[in-house]
């Protein structure tokens, strides 16, 4: 599948909100917001949380009071990888996943991956807190 600029594209945004102006739910603009809605929903979702799906998600939200290391960034960057790999595999291909604690209950999740139908690479920052 290959898509170009020109290319129309219909998906609901994420996250789900309410376009007043139309009436109706909103949409992604481009085919890259609808990406990046796809990858924050892999990032922002608890494994356990999806009935059908206990393995879809990271454990992101069960890290927050950890003391970050050396050792947990490394599982955390490996953890968001492989979660990524495994839901997204046919979307995107994922460059490269760097974490940093903001805050003492903040962790910041950088993640840069390639867009397989376009070609773009794409830098998406998710922040995780209580």
């Amino acid at each position: 599948m290959s898509l170009s600029r020109s290319d129309h594209f219909d998906a609901l945004a994420y996250p789900l909100r309410f376009d007043s102006d139309r009436g109706r739910y909103a949409k992604s603009e481009t085919y890259e917001d609808y990406v990046r809605g796809l990858v924050l929903q892999v990032l922002m979702t608890a494994q356990g949380q999806r009935i059908n799906r206990p393995d879809f998600g990271t454990p992101l939200s069960q890290l927050l009071f950890a003391p970050l290391n050396d050792e947990l960034t490394s599982l955390v960057e490996a953890q968001v990888s492989r979660a990524l790999a495994k839901w997204l595999d046919k979307v995107i291909g994922v460059d490269s996943v760097t974490t940093r604690q903001v805050a003492l209950t903040r962790l910041e999740v950088t993640v840069v991956y390639t867009i397989l139908a376009t070609g773009a690479q794409v830098k998406t920052l998710a922040e995780v807190g209580p």
